[in-house]
């Protein structure tokens, strides 16, 4: 199972899992990946800090989407000046340390990390994606860092998974990730998020391989990602650092099933979520469901720094009670339009086993 406490990955009512899809271990990645993680002092008491993921098959396609937020960390940078986009054989990742707001010198050390991943993998620097998320504004020791993605490289594995989405994540309270099999193809992913949740992007890192033909990436991750990660909103504070990485080797001779990427991150924007409810908020008492339309939009960059919100078509957002509805979104809806689920009490963003 991919969830905490061994529960199923696809496990949200928000979430419509794929007819016939297989939940695999997660420690196991697509077929063609190899990934590994090592401590380098980022993070208190041994705990993983630095990872690797790599395509072993020379011929990848990929896609990469980044924060637009316009002070952008030293990672993003190198990401949108140096790295190919379209052909990313490999991710290099911190936890612990954004490496945001930190000059010249953060920039220097993003680069630093792109290079020696690359030399310890023995491909071209273009093809390395660098992501880093922790503390902003703190110089990053790289001297440090470089020996963990040299470790990193030597732990690399094809059940590398876990040790890979421990090294990706910092406030998160249970590690998100899952390796699935659907028509012919298997698909994996890891996701780190907790807080700096706001649209375009949700504050996160997202890592995606699969074997499936993908024929064009970049309409693909940007379509699923429209569908799940730019739809929550926790505290409204757009990251410096948020990154999705979509690589595809194509080894299965299978297109990617159709719904399967969005099912994926749907279910991993749920998770980034109900991490945050679990830590803040003491229930939610409702949902609201409406149709997609301007009034979505809207309504999401409302609902910021409230509470963690959770909006997709004709699903969900959970509100305060004690607000009326047009008097807290501020916005003017169709109430024929709008439906509204019953009402539910809740610890968590956990559904009731009757909800509807």
């Amino acid at each position: 199972m991919s969830g905490p406490d061994g529960q199923p990955f696809f496990r949200s009512r928000w979430v419509d899992a794929p007819a016939g899809v297989e939940e695999l271990d997660p420690a196991q990645l697509a077929p063609g990946f190899r990934a590994g993680g090592a401590h380098c002092g980022l993070k208190g008491g041994g705990k993983t800090d630095v990872g690797l993921v790599v395509c072993d098959e020379e011929t990848v396609t990929s896609a990469l989407l980044l924060t637009r937020n316009a002070s952008a960390a030293a990672p993003i940078r190198v990401c949108r000046e140096i790295v190919d986009r379209g052909r990313i054989r490999a991710a290099v990742v911190n936890s612990g340390n954004a490496n945001a707001e930190t000059g010249a010198q953060g920039y220097a050390d993003a680069l630093a990390m792109c290079e020696r991943a690359a030399k310890a993998l023995g491909i071209a620097g273009e093809a390395v994606a660098v992501a880093e998320t922790g503390t902003i504004g703190v110089p990053l020791p790289i001297a440090a860092v470089l020996p963990g993605i040299d470790a990193a490289a030597a732990s690399l594995s094809a059940g590398g998974g876990d040790a890979f989405s421990d090294a990706i994540v910092t406030t998160d309270r249970w590690p998100k990730r899952c390796t699935l099999k659907l028509d012919g193809v298997t698909l994996s992913a890891q996701a780190k998020g907790a807080g700096m949740i706001e649209p375009n992007m949700a504050t996160m890192l997202c890592f995606v391989q699969t074997d499936a033909v993908v024929t064009d990436p970049a309409a693909e991750l940007q379509a699923a990602v429209d569908a799940s990660f730019n739809r929550i909103t926790v505290d409204g504070q757009m990251s410096t650092n948020d990154c999705v990485l979509l690589q595809a080797t194509g080894a299965s001779g299978e297109p990617l099933p159709e719904g399967l990427l969005a099912a994926v991150l749907t279910q991993l924007a749920v998770e980034i979520v109900r991490e945050k409810q679990a830590l803040t908020v003491p229930y939610i008492p409702g949902y609201l469901a409406f149709r997609e339309g301007p009034a979505l939009r809207t309504a999401i960059q409302k609902l910021r720094h409230a509470f963690g919100v959770i909006c997709f078509d004709g699903h969900g957002i959970a509100h305060p009670r004690r607000c009326g509805i047009a008097a807290f979104l501020g916005v003017e809806l169709d109430l024929p339009a709008v439906g509204v689920a019953k009402s539910v009490l809740c610890g968590t963003f956990d559904e009731p086993a009757d909800a509807a």
